[in-house]
């Protein structure tokens, strides 16, 4: 099998379940799991199985954005649920991005969403 063939069912198969499932657990995972994940990540890319090498930690941030990103699309089932005033907004420019994400009134969720915005400029 040629290599960009094996590319294509390695992640049809592994990377599309893995992305899919990442924003629920990925905040749960330990320091012991997010290492097995990259050596089986760091493994595929020693086989020839992808061409870069991916980090759990940089597919967690970029499934976290992809998801909110689609939050705030009116057609989302959560849009909603968010505040309805633009003045309600916080932004944040973040490496030459700007992120809006709303007022979130139980402090819980701020942390969270603090916790994972530093963890997105490391």
């Amino acid at each position: 099998m040629c290599p960009k063939q094996i590319y294509t069912v390695f992640h049809a198969l592994i990377m599309s379940r893995l992305m899919y499932a990442l924003p629920a657990w990925g905040g749960f995972v330990s320091v012991e799991q997010t290492n097995h994940i990259n050596a089986l990540l760091k493994q595929r890319y020693r086989y020839g199985y992808v061409v870069k090498i991916h980090c759990s930690s940089d597919l967690l941030n970029s499934v976290d954005l992809s998801l909110f990103d689609k939050m705030l699309s009116k057609a989302h089932c959560l849009y909603p649920l968010l505040p309805q005033s633009e003045a309600n907004l916080n932004i944040y420019a973040v490496a030459g991005m700007t992120l809006f994400y709303p007022h979130v009134y139980r402090r819980s969720l701020q942390e969270i969403f603090r916790h994972a915005l530093s963890d997105f400029m490391k």
